[in-house]
């Protein structure tokens, strides 16, 4: 309605009518609409003239024959004698419309709608075709607003009181119910929001958790407020049985999307499950249907520490996983996938992924054997990212050989193998980062080939993400090691960042306290740009400690040009910070100092 006023009137007068539309609200308005509509069309037809007091009083409304006879009470069948559309008037008059319907229940109410609509005929849900048989005339008016204005009153304000789970039997009675009920319904479950009055919108990531966000999805793709969305996160409740009634609907919204359209860029699936496994058989329904989506990216998470799945049934059908799409990023943190149930699909995927840009496998499941049947199997022209947890190094390393494109690399769970000469060495000119513990980043940088040269790279050095507990020792001659290596690769632009902490127990004498006349500490040779320092501490004593010995192993790195220190838990005051970051300033003199 509101498009219809807006093309006929011009921007004053259609601000006008919005001022006057909330104003009076949806029901009032409406009932100034068609009493104006019926007095316009009595007179467009020659037939009668109203009263102007007819429009909106309550009096009777007169009508006035042309041809000199009087109306007949059949002409009158539109006329009201009278609006309720305006409750709050003292004298308002109690109809035994009213009266029926204040008494009665929102079942009753949807009987005597359903008898008022002709729900068989859904092209003509919100126009009623009346045919005269007799002129062959047709009358095309909105059923709604031929109810009495006290009973279409009685039904807004009753179902702003029925549970939004309640409205589903109206909803899809007609089109018209489906577009006045299906905005409110999808906005109560968290499908839509509405960054305006009486304006509705779609989120560009989409989070969903409570169960009835999943059991509007089918709503929400049957509505017109259906589009296309970014991301959709699914947050999986920890409660067995809603989880599978989660994932039912998930299986359910999938299998009804168009195939070869992309409906959601990025699908990401949150397990929750640390109380209770999560049930194997219904997740692989869902990974089933995950080609519908036409999603690239795809993140399956299990939480810290997580319960064995539960029922994995290996499926008999082969065909199933015979429907996948061209995933660009596949990051794999959960060992349920490794399952009977799921692992076909990971498989599959694997193999038919000539598009993926990431495989980040960070959850154990898969040890050599496997890595070994799989590697072979995947060819991927725009591989960048690569994680393969319980892979052995000397099947990843023919793996990186056919895949020069690889940039950034993450060394956790990586199966090291003492014999370097069976390997052989690899060649990654595009390569820019490495992260992974020393003992892991030193035997891959000893994999490289010597003519290896990089304009720059990003070295991480941190605990193995693979293992639920990481190592209590610290590796001082990994560290040097690789310090060596990365001085061999030549004038390259180093990142290095480093995870320090109390509980790992290193030697301070050999490596964070050198001597000041050790020139043979590989340090000095590194062109390091930008240095980082995480401190992780379980007292403030112990981060003051890490700090004192940075601050004498940080000018080893003379070239440095960038300083940041980062303690954990805020274990330092306003005080201390500044008063560090003048300490830092006095031993890195050409470096700018930020501490944190």
């Amino acid at each position: 309605m509101g498009n219809v006023l807006a093309s006929m009137l011009d921007h004053d007068e259609a601000r006008l009518v919005g001022e006057l539309y909330r104003s009076l609200g949806f029901v009032r308005f409406g009932a100034l609409i068609r009493a104006i509509a019926e007095y316009l069309a009595r007179i467009a037809r020659g037939s009668y003239a109203f009263l102007s007091s007819a429009l909106l009083d309550n009096t009777t409304a007169v009508a006035v024959p042309t041809d000199g006879n009087r109306a007949s009470n059949g002409d009158l069948r539109r006329t009201r004698s009278h609006s309720l559309a305006f409750p709050e008037d003292t004298k308002e008059e109690i109809t035994a419309n009213k009266r029926i319907c204040a008494g009665s229940s929102i079942a009753e109410i949807e009987t005597y709608l359903l008898q008022l609509e002709d729900i068989s005929e859904p092209s003509s849900s919100n126009i009623c075709h009346h045919v005269n048989a007799g002129s062959a005339k047709v009358e095309a008016d909105c059923r709604f607003f031929d109810l009495p204005y006290d009973v279409a009153y009685l039904i807004s304000k009753r179902f702003q009181l029925v549970p939004k789970v309640k409205w589903a039997g109206l909803m899809y009675s007609c089109k018209f119910w489906n577009s006045m009920l299906s905005g409110p319904f999808l906005l109560s479950a968290g499908l839509l929001y509405a960054p305006a009055p009486s304006v509705t919108a779609v989120y560009a990531v989409l989070e969903l958790s409570g169960i009835e966000a999943y059991l509007g999805l089918s709503h929400w793709r049957r509505s017109e407020h259906f589009a296309h969305v970014d991301t959709v996160k699914f947050k999986l409740s920890k409660d067995d049985a809603t989880r599978n009634i989660q994932l039912s609907c998930m299986s359910n919204f999938f299998a009804s999307l168009t195939l070869n359209v992309r409906h959601i860029r990025a699908v990401r699936i949150f397990l929750s499950d640390y109380d209770c496994g999560v049930d194997l058989s219904a997740l692989s329904n869902v990974v089933k249907q995950l080609h519908r989506t036409g999603c690239v990216d795809f993140w399956i998470y299990s939480s810290y520490l997580p319960e064995q799945g539960r029922n994995d049934l290996p499926s008999t059908d082969e065909t199933e996983f015979n429907f996948t799409h061209a995933i660009e990023h596949l990051v794999i943190q959960s060992s349920s996938v490794f399952s009977a149930s799921m692992a076909p699909w990971l498989i599959r995927t694997l193999e038919a992924g000539t598009a993926l840009a990431t495989i980040d496998v960070s959850s154990a499941g898969w040890g050599p054997f496997e890595w070994a049947y799989i590697l072979p199997r995947i060819n991927s022209h725009r591989l960048k990212t690569l994680r393969l947890v319980g892979a052995d190094v000397s099947n990843v390393a023919p793996f990186l050989g056919r895949h020069p494109s690889v940039s950034s690399i993450l060394l956790d769970g990586l199966e090291l193998n003492e014999d370097l000469s069976s390997i052989g060495t690899v060649r990654l000119p595009n390569l820019t980062t490495i992260e992974g513990d020393e003992m892991r980043i030193a035997y891959f940088l000893e994999l490289l080939e010597p003519t290896t040269s990089l304009r720059f790279a990003t070295i991480v050095f941190r605990e193995d993400c693979s293992t639920d507990m990481p190592s209590d020792v610290f590796d001082t001659e990994a560290y040097l090691k690789a310090f060596r290596l990365l001085a061999s690769l030549g004038d390259t632009s180093l990142t290095l960042s480093f995870n320090f902490s109390s509980l790992r127990q290193f030697s301070t004498s050999t490596f964070l306290r050198p001597t000041h006349d050790d020139q043979s500490r590989p340090e000095r040779q590194l062109s390091v740009d930008r240095l980082e320092v995480n401190i992780f501490g379980d007292t403030t004593a112990d981060c003051i400690d890490l700090l004192d010995a940075c601050l004498v192993w940080t000018p080893l790195f003379a070239k440095v040009r960038f300083l940041r220190v980062w303690v954990a838990g805020l274990m330092l005051t306003y005080e201390r910070r500044k008063a560090y970051t003048l300490l830092f300033s006095n031993a890195l003199p050409g470096a700018a100092i930020y501490i944190s």
